[in-house]
């Protein structure tokens, strides 16, 4: 009941706005100017309603969907990135140096954090057949299966007998695991954001173009400030919900 109606809300005091905006930008630009048309998901939809068939409410799930997926998930991961590197620091004030000079500490970093701390707990997959696991177990046909992220990403035999800690330092011997685990999801159905919040996964050779993530660029532009978390305002958990996030995070620039 409370998703409808925040559905519904978000729907009348932002989408529906949004979408009268963006179709009369669409018709004026059939006459010229389409390069001033918005550059977003929204309006590509929107121009191709007739051969996409998407009814509003489909419409409505998917803008909602990225709306969680493209901001909420980066903007948790780049918070406890930072909390998680400010007690880091604590015990391992020489790594300073790293998280200013070498941005691919601070991507390890955040991949540790999101093994951590999935955005969500849980994963869910429906076998499309009969599939039988590595342990011998068998998933029948259009069986629902779901995935503890939280227990799998903390697997000791997996990562180490420390999984449990934050550690930008780990090594994972084992072969096709990465450094987040299952967070992003895996195969076919694995986030499509991934690379835009996390960057690559490897780094053969030292490259200008190499994509580090959104997250990651962000954390190491706070510490390149001199960031610090404010003592005298400490974080809080958001109460409101059962999953781990901040509830606020306040912060310092030291000169």
């Amino acid at each position: 009941v409370e998703i409808e109606q925040a559905k519904s809300e978000f729907d009348t005091q932002f989408l529906a706005p949004s979408i009268a905006r963006r179709q009369k930008l669409i018709a004026e630009s059939k006459n010229g100017g389409s390069e001033n048309l918005p550059k977003d998901i929204l309006t590509e939809l929107l121009k191709n309603e007739d051969s996409l068939h998407l009814p509003h409410e489909i419409i409505l799930k998917e803008i909602a969907f990225f709306l969680l997926a493209g901001a909420h998930t980066s903007a948790t991961a780049f918070v406890r990135t930072l909390d998680n590197l400010f007690n880091w620091l604590k015990k391992h004030p020489e790594d300073a140096a790293l998280i200013t000079n070498d941005k691919s500490f601070v991507q390890r970093a955040m991949f540790e954090t999101i093994r951590l701390n999935p955005s969500s707990p849980t994963a869910m997959r429906r076998a499309l057949s009969d599939v039988t696991l590595k342990s011998g177990t068998i998933v029948p046909k259009n069986s629902t299966v779901t995935i503890d992220l939280m227990s799998i990403n903390r697997s000791a035999e997996i990562f180490g007998a420390d999984a449990n800690e934050f550690d930008p330092h780990r090594q994972i011997s084992t072969p096709n695991v990465a450094a987040w685990g299952l967070s992003f999801g895996h195969g076919m159905h694995a986030c499509i954001g991934q690379e835009l919040a996390a960057g690559l996964s490897e780094r053969s050779e030292e490259t200008s173009d190499y994509e580090f993530g959104l997250a990651t660029v962000a954390v190491q532009a706070m510490f390149d400030r001199n960031v610090i978390a404010d003592p005298s305002q400490p974080a809080k958990i958001d109460t409101t919900t059962k999953r781990p996030y901040w509830g606020s995070y306040h912060v310092l620039f030291e000169k």
